[in-house]
């Protein structure tokens, strides 16, 4: 599930607090703090917990000792799209994957894809998650749609798996499926 802040009475969702976490550089504290969680083996009934990681949380040196723990197919590491990979940062995602952790691509296709990112063969992606935005169009017309089915033919081309993000009706749903995504 997604990280909620639990303030005052209300539980606010990640859309609420992470803008600001983001504006203020402390981002790299909620990532931390699922860190912490997972260290203390507190993973969901789903089986496993995403720790989204922004460049400049993985530009830290302390997020390389704070990484240390982490082990296991149980966590997924997402990183988006957009994200801006030095050769230090690089060598740390695959002594991640070495761990046994899981590499996410997330929200492709919600801005200006990042086909160099996807194609550096040293990062070694495990997963390719479309973006809410790009799955929503789906049923609109045939551009979305070829699109889709462009991205799942590279993805399984390449090893990867996929996840279709924000599914909202059947139609999408069926879609999805017909194009051969592997999870929605």
């Amino acid at each position: 599930g997604l990280a909620r802040w639990h303030h005052k009475d209300e539980i606010l969702s990640p859309g609420a607090f992470i803008p600001l976490l983001e504006a203020t550089q402390n981002l790299h504290l909620l990532c931390y703090s699922v860190i912490e969680t997972v260290e203390r083996g507190q993973i969901p009934s789903s089986g496993w917990v995403s720790i989204n990681l922004a460049n400049a949380t993985i530009q830290r040196k302390d997020f390389q000792v704070k990484s240390q723990g982490l082990k296991g197919h149980s966590i997924h590491i997402e990183m988006l799209e957009t994200a801006v990979i030095d050769s230090e940062a690089e060598a740390l995602i695959c002594q991640l994957r070495e761990r046994g952790l899981v590499i996410c691509i997330d929200d492709y296709g919600s801005g200006y894809s990042n086909q160099r990112l996807l194609a550096r063969e040293k990062i070694p992606f495990d997963i390719l998650k479309v973006d809410q935005s790009l799955i929503q169009l789906l049923g609109t017309g045939d551009r979305a749609y070829d699109l889709c089915q462009d991205i799942t033919v590279f993805a399984r081309r390449w090893g990867l798996k996929t996840i279709a993000e924000g599914v909202e009706t059947e139609e999408q749903a069926d879609l999805v499926t017909r194009l051969g995504f592997d999870m929605a």
